[in-house]
C-alpha cells in the first residue's frame, strides 16, 4: 500500500545572519566614511556599486526574503569582503507553512545572477542582437519584460560584451531619483554629471555659468 506523505515547499536562497549583516553595514560605514565625505549610500549608490537591482538589495538588507549566495557574495565583493558560512544561514519558515502539505517548486535565484550562472535563461536571438547593436556608434537598446524576467541579468551581460569591445561602461538608474531631476533640464544634467564623475571615479570640477564664462570654482 503507497503511503502518501506531504510535500514540503523548499525554502528559496539564504538571508544575512547578524554577524553578516553586521559585517557588511560596517564595511559600508568604512566606505561611506573614507569615499563619501561621511554620507550615507543611498540605495541607488549601493545599486551601482554591487551591481544588483534595488529591489534585491532591499531583500538583502531586510533578511526576511531569501535569495541566492552570488547576490549575498556580490554585496560583500563590492566592499572588500568575503562571505563566510557564518554570515547566512536559510530562512525560517513558520511552524504552521512547514507542517501543512505543500506543491514543491524549484529554488530559483532572487535579483540578478552571476555571468556564469546556469540559472541565467538566453532567449535567442535577443542576447546577439543587443550585441550587435551596440557595437554601432549611438545605437539605442530598449528592454521591455514583466518583472523577473532577467532584464537585470541580461543588462549584465551586455555591458560585460561591450567591455571586450573597449568600451568603458557605466550603470545607472533612476529608480530613486527624485521626480524633480526629471522636471528640470539642468537638474537633470547636474545629476547625470554627478553619478557618472562617481560612478567612473572621474576627478570633480565645479563649474558654474557666469557672465557667458565657465569659471572654475
Amino acid at each position: 500500500m503507497q503511503v502518501n506523505r506531504p510535500l514540503h515547499r523548499r525554502r528559496r536562497g539564504v538571508v544575512l545572519t547578524s554577524q553578516g549583516l553586521e559585517r557588511l553595514l560596517a564595511a559600508k560605514l568604512s566606505a561611506e566614511i573614507a569615499e563619501n565625505a561621511g554620507s550615507r549610500y543611498t540605495l541607488e549608490n549601493l545599486s551601482e556599486r554591487t551591481g544588483l537591482s534595488v529591489d534585491t538589495l532591499v531583500r538583502v538588507l531586510k533578511c526576511e526574503l531569501g535569495v541566492d549566495r552570488e547576490t549575498l557574495k556580490s554585496c560583500f565583493r563590492a566592499f572588500q569582503l568575503t562571505l563566510e558560512s557564518e554570515d547566512y544561514a536559510r530562512p525560517q519558515v513558520p511552524e504552521e507553512e512547514a507542517s501543512s502539505p505543500q506543491i514543491v517548486e524549484p529554488e530559483l535565484p532572487g535579483g540578478q545572477v552571476s555571468l556564469g550562472s546556469i540559472s541565467y535563461i538566453e532567449r535567442p536571438p535577443i542576447e546577439t542582437n543587443c550585441y550587435k547593436l551596440i557595437a554601432q556608434p549611438g545605437a539605442l537598446v530598449r528592454i521591455r519584460a514583466p518583472r523577473q524576467m532577467g532584464k537585470t541579468s541580461l543588462i549584465a551581460r551586455i555591458l560585460q560584451h561591450a567591455e571586450t569591445l573597449g568600451y568603458r561602461t557605466l550603470s545607472l538608474s533612476f529608480q530613486l531619483a527624485h521626480k524633480e531631476v526629471f522636471q528640470d533640464l539642468d537638474q537633470l544634467l547636474r545629476w547625470l554629471c554627478i553619478n557618472v564623475t562617481l560612478g567612473r571615479n572621474f576627478t570633480i570640477l565645479k563649474l558654474e555659468w557666469s557672465k557667458g564664462n565657465f569659471v572654475n570654482l
